[in-house]
């Protein structure tokens, strides 16, 4: 078995999906997750 990197395409597809997931994400747990991710992207 080989493990290859991902496509540029897909690696971009995975980001925005992330992105979307975080955002729903951030509006369900509200302040306090936001609050939160800022604090993680800081680091």
């Amino acid at each position: 078995m080989k493990i290859l990197p991902p496509s540029p395409k897909l690696a971009s597809d995975l980001k925005q999906v992330g992105a979307i997931m975080l955002a729903d994400w951030e509006k369900k747990a509200g302040p306090d997750g936001q609050a939160l991710v800022a604090a993680y992207r800081k680091k």
